[in-house]
């Protein structure tokens, strides 16, 4: 068995594991006190540049999964709720989760439409998750959700596995 074939077993295996059978769940009771330090609401936070870059310069403990808009783009108003939902199921803002979600202004001034660019985005929205690992760009069509609930749940299965890998070690 070469190592490819074992690590996508392992990787499968993770999956199944971590993937819940039905993905229609309600946030329901108090949040807690959010990841990033504000008291969480039931929707996404919005960044500052100053706290985005220093999510991007220091891994803090967690995930990002952030939307890059522009605040007049119709797409980006579209997809708002749909973000806010996916966030919801996968039950981000809680601890346990190891995902906190948050909105990104791309147009409120230069320095912030630069950072937008250099994080790839090509056009709005564009969702962004940042891990331990880096940035990656959701490679999905972000009008279906269960397209970005299925990468959201890839991901944090990918985190999961590289902290059982840091402790076998």
């Amino acid at each position: 068995m070469t190592f490819t074939t074992s690590f996508t077993q392992f990787v499968l295996h993770l999956l199944l594991l971590h993937l819940p059978l039905c993905y229609t769940s309600t946030v329901s009771g108090e949040y807690p006190n959010d990841i990033i330090g504000v008291p969480t609401v039931p929707q996404p936070q919005i960044l500052t540049t100053q706290l985005l870059t220093k999510h991007l310069q220091t891994y803090q403990g967690y995930d990002l999964a952030v939307l890059l808009y522009h605040p007049q783009s119709q797409d980006c108003q579209s997809f708002a709720p749909l973000f806010e939902r996916v966030s919801e199921i996968v039950k981000a803002g809680y601890q346990q989760s190891g995902l906190a979600v948050a909105y990104y202004d791309c147009a409120a001034d230069a320095q912030s439409s630069k950072l937008c660019r250099e994080l790839g985005a090509k056009g709005y929205p564009t969702v962004c998750y940042v891990s331990e690992r880096g940035v990656d760009v959701f490679p999905g069509e972000w009008r279906h959700g269960e397209e970005l609930r299925d990468y959201f749940y890839l991901m944090g299965s990918l985190r999961r596995a590289g902290s059982l890998g840091a402790m076998v070690r």
